[in-house]
This record gives structure tokens, sequence and C-alpha cells, in this order.
């Protein structure tokens, strides 16, 4: 959990659904309600340098932005924001809930606004970071995971040091910044990250509620027939919780303790295994393999099939191609 610095007092706005829509990561950049202006705006005032906008993740959000300062007032976001300081020595101004301090942020420095956190934030010098952000329906569904199923509320905390937070937060700029993963594994480590807030932030202390054992013979054969059906689609890991009726968090770690491998391991095998079938019976262009079985391109195929079986695709169709010559 974040150490080194004391959560801040804050007050928090509840906005109005009529008035407020969520809004869709699929399409929307970060937003802030403007407390003044009754109006959204995007959280900075620049485009992101890197964003997740097009990969479809559920509820998820991740920027990248580099701003030459920042100023807002009496603003809140509309989701629940993790930020992650990429450059040091970046002196904030913050206040909330009638406190106001300075404090100098660092490289790896972490910062939680919750949802409806009404905040004022000034920054005068060059500032690098990620944005994650979860709307409150995903963090929701991520407490499902504990057994008193209360509503979630976060406390905000700035400037603070979390290596999980932290690594997560890096993990799925790292897959934004490759720019051709698929939901599964983008919507795993949101997951993972919603209930670790969930677990180490919540207002109300919680405990998590750690399933036992694996999925029943039923559920797995469900979630397995999806995955065989769906294999070429892009796979989400809350339709496979759905298929399993199951919280994304319990399903994943169910999943794993039944097959040996997370859903995201689980599906590239598939895809991997399937592709190896089509070369060998029907050979044709790698290309085209790669999209039938669901990889984005083909050398996000390339990669995982040389991982697999120590040869690129096309090797393996060359050699499959030797073997029905010299057969006829």
């Amino acid at each position: 959990m974040i150490n080194n610095f004391p959560v801040t007092q804050t007050r928090s706005v509840g906005l109005d659904s009529k008035m407020v829509r969520e809004p869709n990561p699929q399409v929307d950049r970060e937003l802030l309600f403007d407390l003044k202006s009754g109006r959204m705006s995007p959280a900075a005032a620049t485009a992101p340098t890197l964003s997740s906008a097009t990969l479809n993740w559920d509820g998820v959000l991740v920027e990248e932005h580099t701003v030459p300062s920042v100023e807002v007032n009496d603003v809140c976001p509309v989701n629940h924001l993790v930020a992650l300081c990429l450059n040091s020595d970046v002196e904030l101004e913050w206040s909330s809930g009638g406190v106001g301090r300075k404090l100098m942020l660092q490289q790896g420095t972490v910062s939680l606004i919750p949802a409806g956190c009404i905040h004022s934030a000034r920054v005068s010098s060059s500032c690098r970071y990620v944005t994650v952000s979860l709307t409150p329906a995903f963090v929701a569904a991520a407490a499902n995971a504990f057994p008193n199923g209360r509503p979630v509320q976060l406390k905000c905390i700035v400037g603070g040091q979390d290596g999980f937070l932290a690594g997560v937060a890096l993990a799925l700029r790292q897959e934004v910044e490759k720019g051709r993963v698929g939901r599964l594994y983008g919507e795993s480590l949101a997951t993972a990250l919603a209930v670790h807030l969930v677990h180490h932030y919540a207002q109300e202390p919680v405990e998590l509620d750690l399933p036992e054992g694996g999925l029943s013979q039923e559920r797995l054969r469900a979630v397995l027939r999806h995955i065989d059906v769906h294999l070429a689609e892009d796979l989400s890991l809350n339709v496979l919780a759905e298929t399993a009726g199951l919280s994304a968090y319990h399903f994943a770690r169910m999943f794993k303790e039944s097959t040996g491998t997370s859903p995201h391991q689980y599906v590239l095998r598939c895809r991997v295994e399937r592709a190896r079938l089509l070369l060998q019976v029907n050979g044709g262009r790698v290309v085209d393999v790669a999209r039938q079985v669901g990889f984005s391109d083909q050398g996000h195929l390339a990669r995982h099939f040389k991982r697999a079986y120590g040869i690129t695709p096309e090797v393996y169709l060359r050699t499959e191609v030797r073997k029905r010559r010299l057969a006829a």
C-alpha cells in the first residue's frame, strides 16, 4: 500500500447521473468535472502522447501525458484516478477539503484521486505522468471479491509510494505502447489494480474473500467452450467471468487453479496451437492465419509462435510444405 504520506482530508461530490454520464473509455479522454461551470473537460489540456482509447478495454483508460504545467481549481475526476509520476523534482501545490500543502513529486510517486474528490492543483514545471482511470462500475465489480458487498469509498492519497500500483501502471502503459494487445490482458491487470485499491485504500477496512479451489467442471467446460468458439475475437475477461457466473477477480484466480495458467496465457496458447494446425493442414499466408486465430497481426503471432515452438510460423510453414511434397 502507499507509504510515507498521510491521507488527505477531502470532500467529494456525487455526480448526478442525469447531468453527467460516465465516460466511455473506448471513445473519450479522461474527464474532470468543474464545479464552477458545471461542465466536464479533459483532465489534461493537451492530447495524450499515449492512450488506450482504441484498445476497447472495458471500464479502463490509460493515458500518458507530458505537460509544461498544470492548473485546475475546484474540479473532481469522474472516475477513480491513479497517477504515476515519470520524472523527478516536480513541485505540486495541492488543496482539498480546505487543506493546502506543497510537496515534491519524484519518479515513481503514486497518487490516488477517487471519483468525486474535489481538489485544486498546480504544477509550474514540466511533468510527465501516466494515469490509469477506472470507472466506478469497474471498481464496484472488483469489490464483489469482498464479502460485505457494501459500496466502496476510496481514500485520496497524494505523493506516496506503492510498488504494486506503480508496477501495474507501468505494465499497462507498456501494453498500450505495444499497440496490439487484446482486452483480456489489459482488463486482467486493471482488475488486479482495482482489487488492490479496494483492499488497501477503502475508507472502511474490508477483507478480501479469497476463493478456495478451482472452477467446477460445469463452469470450466462453459468457459473453455466460449473461448474455443470465440477464439478469433477480442475476448474480454469480464465476459469470461460472466460465463462462469463469477466476479472477474474470483474467475481469474479459480481459472488458474483449474488450468495452471491465467486466462490470458491460456488463450494465447490456444491461438498459437490453432495457428499451427491451420498452417499444417491448410497452408496459406501467415498473415491470414494470424487474423483467423485472433492475433492482431503477423508479428504478434510470430513472437508467441516462436516462444512456443522455437521457430517462426514462416519456417514451420515451409517445413510442412516440404513434407507434403515428399509425401506426394
